[in-house]
């Protein structure tokens, strides 16, 4: 998906991986891109009239979840220059994913504490 963002925006970025959204609830922040980077990118958290496509973008971080994907069916998709520009410009892209803990889970189904995280939410 990082080499996928890179393609669409023509950004290097320096983080752990795409923009995800840092706002809004616990349906959207840190599950979704960033809105205010991606825009109508069907990914996003929020929903919006006249059309959202699925990008290559989304597909390839489907596939880097272990879905079996078709690249080349995705939805032609590419951020506008003025879109790109503030990216580079307005938007800071750091802080997005909350440093919670996480946990991986096991072929049979066993969890694991993979990072402790500093950050308590409710």
């Amino acid at each position: 998906a990082r080499a996928e963002f890179a393609a669409v925006s023509g950004l290097t970025y320096a983080g752990l991986s795409v923009p995800v959204e840092n706002s809004g609830g616990a349906g959207t922040r840190d599950a979704h891109w960033r809105a205010s980077v991606l825009g109508r990118e069907l990914m996003q958290g929020y929903a919006r009239a006249g059309g959202m496509p699925l990008s290559r973008l989304t597909a390839a971080s489907l596939a880097d979840l272990g879905y079996s994907v078709v690249l080349s069916s995705a939805d032609p998709f590419s951020l506008t220059t003025s879109l790109r520009s503030a990216a580079e410009v307005l938007v800071p892209l750091g802080d997005d994913v909350a440093d919670l803990p996480l946990k991986g889970v096991g072929p049979d189904g066993s969890s694991t504490l993979v990072r402790p995280g500093t950050v308590k939410r409710p």
